[in-house]
């Protein structure tokens, strides 16, 4: 009985044995390459097999990076050139007041910087603006500095008025940034002379910043709009009323002749509209830190 007892002793610990050497066995096969790798562990495969969806590239503009939310949110200024009692120029070859034309790209605009999630405002709604009283009553109660006798109580809403609006814009939430671009279209006698351009006040204090910007503008008008796109860094005495007098970083875009043809097919066009404004507020977004 004791013989018994000892042999199945026995036979158990071999049994024991060997399931032990199977483990060892597999453990020191998962580090290792095939058999015909001469020992060299294999490269992992976990990235191949990870199925999750890699991050969208920076440069798409349907999935731009996420702003720095250290800096304050910006709020961009729109302005639609011209309208009310100033149409603006009336090339026969346009068919319109360039008032139309420059409302529409802001409405275009302001929805292409929503979808950005950048915050806008319009100037105007394209039907009434505030009259000169009600700018120099809450600009004296804000106390934001302007010229009285640039002020003008007629049906036009000027250029210094505009640019004194938007001042008062500004400092009604001051702990915001605020940048300001105004839409407009050209003409020339010359009907071949076409093309897009970025004009702002060479002595802002975001001078350096306006320029990247409007280089960038350039580069990308030229190579997805495939227009020249002229770029003007203007002195006092030739920057326009809104790039000076505005107290924010500020650009004024011409979109297009009204007097040439394939710029006139483009204004009318709402393709063209639409990729112009897109360009405008991937920019716009790309350099919502730094105005």
């Amino acid at each position: 009985m004791k013989k018994l007892c000892a042999a199945a002793l026995l036979l158990m610990f071999c049994l024991f044995l060997f399931s032990c050497a199977d483990i060892w066995a597999s453990s020191d096969n998962t580090n290792c390459g095939s058999s015909d790798s001469d020992g060299i562990e294999a490269p992992s495969t976990a990235l191949s097999t990870d199925n999750r969806s890699a991050p969208d590239s920076p440069d798409s503009p349907d999935s731009p990076d996420s702003p720095d939310m250290s800096v304050a949110p910006l709020t961009v200024i729109i302005d639609a050139g011209h309208g009310f009692g100033d149409p603006g120029s009336q090339p026969a070859l346009l068919g319109c007041d360039e008032a139309e034309v420059t409302f529409g790209a802001a409405l275009l605009l302001q929805k292409k910087l929503t979808e950005q999630g950048i915050a806008s405002v319009l100037l105007h709604d394209g039907k009434s603006f505030p009259s000169c009283d009600e700018i120099c009553s809450e600009a004296d109660s804000l106390g934001v500095d302007y010229e009285a006798d640039k002020m003008r109580d007629d049906a036009v809403f000027s250029a210094y008025e505009r640019s004194i609006y938007a001042n008062i814009i500004k400092k009604r939430t001051p702990e915001a940034r605020y940048f300001y671009i105004s839409l407009h279209t050209n003409s020339f006698e010359d009907s071949g002379v076409s093309g897009l351009s970025a004009d702002y006040w060479g002595g802002s204090r975001c001078s350096a910043v306006l320029g990247d910007f409007c280089t960038s503008f350039k580069k990308a008008a030229e190579d997805f709009l495939k227009k020249e796109t002229a770029v003007w860094k203007d002195s006092w005495e030739e920057a326009f009323i809104v790039t000076k007098y505005a107290d924010m970083p500020s650009v004024l875009i011409e979109m297009g002749y009204g007097t040439n043809p394939r710029d006139v097919a483009d204004l009318k066009s709402e393709k063209w509209l639409s990729e112009f404004t897109s360009l405008l507020s991937r920019l716009i977004y790309d350099f919502s830190d730094s105005f």
